[in-house]
């Protein structure tokens, strides 16, 4: 499975790099790889340090290893977002030439996406929980000494 994600992660990631080249002019392809070079700077010192302080943070307060498991995921997943939607938060790019460029809420977006990054998440955890429970009553249920 890793394989195959893989293979369709290069493909993807190919496909896009074309497009850049293929439909930008060089100065703006100079500007996506100078954002994602910055992006990935931040993510690398900001974003990372920040998640393993929290989870650092979150063991030594005594948070339970599911909690803190359910709220590390979703700070990695909703960090990314975060970072690439920080643009459109600012308005960076609009046009008054053209208000449909940015024309939509993109807080709102945010704030749902990121309410079903922490639905999923505890959603998922208390299936966890779950399956762990009914495991553990089946395999710990009988005395192991009376087989």
């Amino acid at each position: 499975m890793r394989s195959v994600l893989v293979v369709v992660g290069a493909v993807v990631i190919g496909y896009g790099g074309w497009l850049m080249l293929s439909t930008q002019d060089l100065a703006q392809a100079g500007a996506i790889v100078a954002w994602s070079v910055v992006a990935i700077v931040v993510h690398d010192l900001v974003l990372v340090p920040l998640v393993l302080a929290l989870g650092w943070l979150a063991a030594r307060c005594g948070v339970g290893d599911r909690t803190r498991s359910a709220a590390i995921a979703v700070l990695i997943l909703m960090g990314p977002v975060s970072l690439a939607a920080v643009p459109v938060f600012l308005g960076l790019g609009a046009d008054p030439d053209m208000p449909t460029l940015l024309g939509r809420d993109y807080r709102r977006g945010w704030i749902a996406l990121a309410l079903v990054v922490i639905a999923l998440s505890t959603g998922l955890s208390a299936l966890r929980l779950v399956s762990t429970r009914k495991r553990g009553r089946s395999t710990h249920g009988a005395d192991p000494r009376r087989g």
